[in-house]
């Protein structure tokens, strides 16, 4: 598989609708060494139909048993400061990112 995509389609139209408009907001490596990719899009959703999707890991450590959990706990709106307090220090940079893309 390949490792990178070739591209992304940034909008859809349906009966010249649009639809969907992803923006690219780039990739940032967080102090524990993973890469994050984060896009922002405008749209206008119930956060709380939200579902996440799931992933799995060895719970309790070293127990040698693997637990499905959820990516993702909420999601919520937020303002600019509001939402630069809730995320982790490392993902920050994308608030910024965001603001110069709109």
């Amino acid at each position: 598989m390949a490792k990178r995509s070739a591209g992304i389609l940034p909008y859809r139209r349906s009966t010249n609708e649009l639809q969907v408009l992803l923006v690219p907001l780039g990739e940032l490596r967080q102090p524990g060494g993973k890469l994050v990719t984060a896009f922002g899009a405008e749209g206008d959703f119930d956060a709380g139909t939200l579902r996440s999707n799931m992933f799995e890991m060895r719970w309790p450590p070293r127990s040698g048993r693997m637990q499905t959990f959820p990516e993702i706990d909420r999601a919520g709106w937020f303002g600019l400061e509001m939402a630069r307090e809730k995320l982790l220090v490392g993902q920050r940079p994308f608030l910024d990112r965001l603001v110069v893309s709109v």
